[in-house]
């Protein structure tokens, strides 16, 4: 976007009682306006995401898009072990999920999208998975 502006000067010059002279400078100064890129995200949850015990599950995405202007300039990072985020083609965010060595139950982990300088950001991504069925492995009658 471009931004111009107007200014004016008057300078001036008393001949007589009667008579002025004056010369009006015009100046335009022209810039550019550059709006800030605008983090937005596919969606801010996933899951529960259902994988069997001692598997991991598979790489979650999690579309990015600039609304704003200007470039996106993005990093990713988890809050705990299991979940591994990346940025992957087209700034979609790609989630891996280590969960191998996670017992059976229910977890949530937070990913958190970075863009410096963007509008909206950061921005969290809630991850959810269930790991092992949710039927008991046993049941005891009486």
């Amino acid at each position: 976007m471009r931004l111009c502006r107007f200014s004016s000067v008057a300078l001036g010059m008393q001949l007589t009682f009667s008579m002025k002279i004056v010369a009006i400078l015009l100046t335009l100064s022209c810039g550019f306006l550059s709006a800030a890129p605008e983090l937005r995200l596919s969606t801010a949850s996933i899951g529960p995401v259902y994988i069997a015990s001692g598997q991991n599950g598979s790489t979650q995405t999690v579309g990015v898009t600039n609304i704003g202007d200007g470039v996106l300039s993005l990093s990713a990072s988890a809050n705990v072990p299991w979940l591994t985020p990346s940025i992957g083609a087209s700034n979609a965010v790609q989630i891996a999920l280590a969960t191998s060595t996670l017992a059976s139950g229910q977890y949530t982990g937070i990913v958190t999208v970075q863009a410096p300088g963007a509008i909206d950001a950061p921005q969290n991504i809630s991850v959810s998975v269930q790991i092992g069925s949710t039927i008991p492995n046993s049941l005891d009658l009486y």
